[in-house]
């Protein structure tokens, strides 16, 4: 099984798995997130080609998870009002 087979099973990386214990509610959010919010930073992490990279995208996913806030790449779109007056 590769990587990316990995992410679809949502089988959570080492580094990954080891932030969240060291700030469990990071952890608490993650695994509320859909299948496929979980699927889509998985692959996130796992597309990083250099390992400062990878460190560096742990420590924003972490970081955000534990404030219960999506990365931005995964955010919907703003919705804009106009005002057609």
């Amino acid at each position: 099984m590769d990587n990316l087979d990995n992410a679809e099973a949502l089988l959570i990386p080492t580094d990954l798995e080891k932030a969240f214990k060291d700030r469990a509610r990071g952890r608490i959010y993650f695994d509320g997130l859909s299948r496929s919010g979980k699927r889509n930073i998985l692959h996130w992490q796992l597309l990083a080609k250099q390992p400062a990279t990878a460190e560096k995208r742990i420590m924003e996913t972490e970081e955000l998870a534990v404030r219960n806030e999506k990365l931005k790449q995964f955010r919907g779109a703003k919705k804009t009002y106009y005002n057609h007056s």
